[in-house]
C-alpha cells in the first residue's frame, strides 16, 4: 500500500482490533506478507493512515481455506448380525469439513 500526505502520516495496520508490524516500509510503500498463510492469519486486516490534519482507513478479510485431505481412509470390517458397526474415517480442511 502506497500512503502519502502533505505531512507525512502515521501508518497502523491491525488484525481484528490487535496492531500488526508491516515486513518493510520503504518510503510511503508500506507491505505485510505472509511467506506461508495459516488458519491463524484469517481475519479482518484495518489500515489506518492518520496526520495533523485528516485520516483515512481501509480494510480487508482475509478468508482462510485448505482443501480436503482424508488422512485416514475408510477401512473394510467384519460385523456379526446384530451387533454395532462403527466406521472411523478422518479428513482435514480449514474450515473444519462437515462428514456425512
Amino acid at each position: 500500500v502506497d500512503v502519502d500526505g502533505k505531512e507525512a502520516p502515521k501508518v497502523q495496520l491491525t488484525k481484528d482490533g490487535k496492531e500488526v508490524k508491516f515486513t518493510s516500509v520503504e518510503g510511503t510503500r508500506h507491505v505485510y506478507s505472509v511467506p506461508e498463510v495459516k488458519p491463524e492469519h484469517q481475519g479482518v486486516y484495518k489500515l489506518t493512515a492518520k496526520n495533523k490534519t485528516s485520516a483515512e482507513e481501509t480494510s480487508l478479510t482475509l478468508n482462510v481455506t485448505a482443501p480436503l485431505s482424508v488422512s485416514q481412509p475408510l477401512t473394510d470390517i467384519n460385523v456379526l448380525l446384530g451387533q454395532p458397526g462403527t466406521f472411523n474415517l478422518t479428513c482435514d480442511a480449514f474450515p473444519t469439513p462437515k462428514v456425512t
